[in-house]
């Protein structure tokens, strides 16, 4: 990702895009306490960054940080889609986020002033203008502190669902165990779990250096030959396998 002299212009008064709204419906109606809180927003005069943060029930004196993003590829509003809802998932039973810090990150563009946009194959080329935003989303995944980001991506080009990671580990505790979910909704690709160099896998994602070398990335991948609701489903249950399988992993590793 190419570096930029000057910061972005931001400004965080504004309030969440459409791909949040079931959010601030629970919210705004919500009559018990909501574990989902906004984080930030962040926007220049093309790109916006919005964020929630999900605060799980902690038991066991186990705090996890993890990210999750969306909209990292242009247009892929079905990634911001599964997002909202495995958000609103997380607040109806917010038993299965126990122990989790989970912050959520989607990027969409802002509409032009005059109706127009520039559609692209992939707007996180040096000349779409976007990397001021990614450099925000870098910061505060650093400053937030998590193990971890995974990224959702649909309508890929990709023969069925597939796990991407940078981590050994990962693949093997907790992508691997979560195929059998994801497999229920949609086809599992030829090589349904790939391990990468940390490198590549950022630079797939339009992550660069200000990304902790230390933080795992994990990416959700589904086919542009299955439906939406099927792509949705299969991401949504698959997260919330994925996070299960790495507390286990967690606790496994404060016991030791």
């Amino acid at each position: 990702m190419a570096s930029t002299s000057s910061p972005p212009q931001t400004h965080f008064s504004r309030p969440p895009g459409p791909v949040f709204e079931p959010l601030e419906s629970i919210s705004d109606i919500s009559s018990y306490p909501s574990h989902l809180v906004r984080w930030r927003e962040c926007a220049d005069s093309r790109y916006k960054l919005s964020s929630y943060v999900f605060i799980g029930q902690r038991t066991n004196n186990l705090p996890v940080r993890m990210a999750f993003v969306a909209g990292l590829r242009s247009h892929d509003d079905l990634a911001q889609r599964a997002l909202a809802k495995l958000l609103v998932e997380l607040e109806v039973a917010p038993l299965v986020g126990r122990d989790y810090a989970l912050f959520s990150y989607a990027l969409t563009r802002e509409p032009s002033d005059d109706g127009a946009e520039t559609v692209g194959n992939d707007w996180l080329d040096e000349s779409s203008g976007v990397q001021p935003i990614l450099q925000v989303l870098e910061s505060d995944l650093a400053s937030s502190d998590v193990d971890g980001f995974i990224s959702i991506a649909t309508n890929e080009r990709v023969s069925g669902f597939q796990f991407e990671t940078d981590s050994e580990l990962i693949a093997t505790e907790v992508a691997w165990p979560t195929l059998e979910v994801a497999g229920r909704f949609v086809r599992l690709a030829e090589e349904p779990v790939k391990v990468l160099p940390s490198a590549i896998l950022r630079r797939h994602r339009g992550l660069g250096r200000g990304v902790p070398r230390q933080m795992f990335g994990l990416t959700l991948r589904t086919s542009m030959d299955s439906g939406s609701v099927e792509q949705v489903s299969a991401i949504v249950f698959s997260s919330i396998r994925v996070l299960q399988e790495y507390r286990r992993l967690r606790r496994a590793a404060v016991d030791l």
